[in-house]
């Protein structure tokens, strides 16, 4: 379901001209430059076992952007809480500079960064407290 809303939104994206695109996706989607930590292992391994199907969506996702051409950032999350933004969030690999878990609120503060702050486009940061 994933991969198939993100072809859609790329095709109109090009269509209009539209050049940035942020994404966001699950911790489990692992980019080049992770170093996965046993507590990392531990959970993509229960997410291959109990949840293949959204893993996989996620990961084609993941591709999707990144050969769209487009200025992208995907912003991967770890578990998601209901807490307040805080502003105060770790950004980078999963397992180097990352933890379990991260507001909805400070995700999105962060992805609405990411639509002006070129920081990270064509990167897959990971955002976490």
């Amino acid at each position: 379901m994933q991969e198939r809303g993100t072809e859609h939104i790329v095709a109109a994206m090009k269509q209009h001209g539209v050049r940035r695109l942020v994404s966001l996706t699950g911790a489990g989607v692992r980019d080049p430059g992770d170093r996965p930590k046993l507590v990392d292992r531990v959970f993509s391994g229960l997410l291959k076992v109990l949840q293949r199907d959204v893993l996989e969506d996620a990961e084609r996702h993941a591709e999707v952007v990144r050969r769209s051409g487009l200025d992208w950032v995907i912003v991967r999350a770890p578990r998601l809480t209901d807490g307040a933004a805080t502003g105060e969030y770790r950004v980078g690999s999963v397992g180097e500079n990352s933890g379990t878990k991260i507001s909805r609120a400070d995700v999105a503060g962060f992805m609405l960064r990411e639509l002006t702050d070129d920081s990270y486009v064509g990167q897959a940061p990971m955002v976490s407290y």
